[in-house]
């Protein structure tokens, strides 16, 4: 049982489960219910959580509070490894949200797409991100190495969620060995959640685009206010 969810020692409570809570609560009872591992004060109309919570309300992205809400509540998730608080209208973080993701190919991987696909094709790199909040932006930078020849157009895509968005337009002639490619996008309009985020390549001309065991393809993901 965590620490942090414990409320004042001065309080008394019952003890039952989220199914059991006392029929006919007065203003100012306290529960503690085993299946849930919280602690509740009723206020008259609905049970919330006690403001008294010393420290951080533990918690998943997935399991934040959404009763007894309260301006400057915290919570710490364990599965994100954020604090945030509750600013009155939507929860915030307070330490950077941001991850970065590697891969290196083992032996040639190519793509001839014209359309964005997974790049590497069999050896994608790829990853979960989860968004704290609706509102805030994502900055992505997609740092990649490849090698080929004679490219007509050669583009770099991240997909987030089920979305392709466009990085860079990187070249529109012979990308010469192994040449490096960092570009950064500003995303907006993301819900939060979690989030699977792939690089993607499309090539036009029918040219192949070739990654190799010499070659990495990188990206981060930052959110930021």
């Amino acid at each position: 049982m965590a620490f942090s969810q414990f409320p004042s020692p001065s309080l008394a409570y019952s003890v039952c489960t989220s199914s059991t809570r006392p029929p006919s609560p007065t203003e100012g009872m306290a529960i503690y219910e085993t299946d849930t591992d919280r602690y509740l004060v009723y206020d008259g109309s609905n049970w919330n959580l006690p403001k008294s919570i010393a420290g951080p309300y533990v918690c998943t992205s997935s399991t934040r509070p959404s009763l007894g809400l309260f301006e400057g509540m915290m919570i710490y998730e364990t599965d994100t490894d954020i604090v945030g608080y509750y600013n009155g209208s939507q929860w915030r973080r307070v330490n950077p949200n941001k991850r970065a993701f590697h891969k290196e190919p083992t032996g040639s991987r190519t793509t001839t797409s014209s359309s964005p696909v997974d790049w590497p094709t069999t050896e994608p790199c790829t990853g979960s991100f989860t968004k704290y909040a609706s509102g805030s932006r994502l900055i992505v930078n997609v740092t990649a190495s490849g090698f080929t020849s004679n490219v007509i157009s050669f583009d770099y895509y991240i997909r987030i969620a089920s979305t392709d968005y466009i990085i860079v337009n990187a070249f529109s002639n012979q990308i010469s060995e192994h040449q490096m490619m960092s570009a950064t996008r500003e995303i907006t309009g993301i819900s939060a959640g979690v989030l699977t985020c792939t690089v993607r390549a499309a090539i036009s001309g029918g040219i192949t685009l070739t990654a190799d065991n010499n070659d990495t393809i990188s990206f981060t993901i930052e959110e930021v206010d």
